[in-house]
């Protein structure tokens, strides 16, 4: 073999898989745009509004795109990703390239998380990349998901930290986090409550769209049509080329100035009407949240212990019952547990009354009938 011949590469990165990559997730978010439905890691209620490519020039640091979105009430929140197809999570900072590009990330998304344009309450940070590794499924993913759903930074490090509910690897990628934010704040260690309000609106979100039988673009496909008479596949193909001509120009994509060529294939309102039927059980659900009291004379008290309890329960059973003696604060203390998933799930809330039939099979006709009644 001759000394010259060309060192043997990874096929994926030298036949352009990575750039193929990032277009295909960038139009599954153009498709949630031309047909208006509801976007990852943002509440089901926003629909996308704009959708900006290689946002750097506007002081996004995180800046693959950054989607736009509100709700019918004039609520905003921005999603700003980052896509990387291969990427190691670990405390490493430049040793090698994977853990550098990791560093890199973390440096970005903090540096957006602590501009003045950043809404803590509404926006989110997404680093989206191809199948995740298991050790970050098993690890990972599931601090993310605690920070989300605690209610103060205690409540998150005590789970965190409490032996039996947690394990060494996720402490060791609780710490490696921990210290990738300390490097991206300059060298200096943040707090708990830095950490955990970073970690609550930060997304690891894993695409297979790197695989020819990918799930998510059948399911962009089946998307698509909802909306459209077309072959699915054909408009997948040329929303990624209309992606493609945005991404190289730092476009901004919104309803009003897609090409028309793309935006006539889509109906926005779908075939099938379910949206108006799950926002009006959300918003009577509201009004039975609205009226649960969890203050005293003004002042809330902080049950960190029960919290955790829920917690536990909530991440290893399908059904989790609250009891106790009337009066001792059950609908008072699982508010307080789902106040923080009001931004990632969908809550709804029944009265009591509302459940009491003789068969299971009766509440959601009640439901059912809720949906034409509020």
């Amino acid at each position: 073999m001759s000394v010259d011949s060309k060192k043997q590469s990874n096929p994926f990165s030298t036949g352009g898989g990575g750039v193929n990559f990032e277009t295909r997730v960038q139009a599954s978010f153009a498709i949630a745009l031309l047909t208006q439905s509801c976007v990852p890691c943002l509440p089901q209620t926003m629909r996308p509004k704009e959708l900006k490519f290689q946002n750097k020039y506007d002081g996004s640091n995180t800046d693959d795109f950054v989607l736009v979105a509100s709700d019918k009430f004039g609520n905003r929140s921005k999603l700003y990703a980052q896509i990387k197809h291969e990427i190691t999570i670990s405390d490493s900072i430049g040793s090698d390239e994977k853990s550098s590009i990791f560093s890199d990330v973390i440096r970005s998304a903090w540096e957006d998380f602590q501009s003045d344009s950043f809404n803590r309450n509404n926006d989110a940070i997404a680093l989206i990349t191809g199948p995740l590794p298991k050790l970050d499924i098993a690890n990972t993913l599931p601090l993310l998901e605690w920070a989300r759903y605690s209610s103060s930074a205690s409540d998150f490090i005590k789970k965190s930290k409490t032996q039996g509910f947690t394990s060494v690897a996720k402490l060791n990628k609780l710490e490696a986090l921990r210290k990738q934010l300390g490097h991206a704040n300059g060298g200096q260690a943040i707090t708990d409550d830095e950490l955990w309000e970073f970690l609550r609106v930060f997304y690891l979100v894993s695409f297979d769209l790197d695989a020819k039988h990918s799930v998510v673009a059948h399911l962009l496909c089946s998307l698509i049509q909802c909306h459209s008479d077309e072959s699915p596949e054909l408009i997948f193909s040329k929303v990624i080329t209309c992606v493609q001509d945005y991404n190289q120009n730092a476009g901004t994509l919104t309803l009003e100035n897609t090409p028309h060529e793309v935006r006539d294939l889509f109906h926005v309102n779908s075939k099938v009407n379910f949206e108006m039927d799950f926002l009006k059980l959300q918003e009577r659900g509201l009004l039975i949240y609205e009226g649960i009291s969890n203050k005293i004379q003004g002042f809330h008290v902080s049950r960190d212990d029960y919290l955790l309890k829920i917690s536990e329960a909530y991440d290893t059973s399908d059904f989790v019952f609250v009891t106790g003696s009337r009066g001792s604060g059950k609908s008072s203390i699982v508010k307080d547990f789902i106040s923080s998933k009001n931004k990632g799930v969908p809550v709804f809330y029944l009265r009591a009354e509302d459940l009491n039939r003789t068969h299971l099979n009766e509440p959601y006709r009640v439901c059912r009938r809720l949906f034409y009644l509020s």
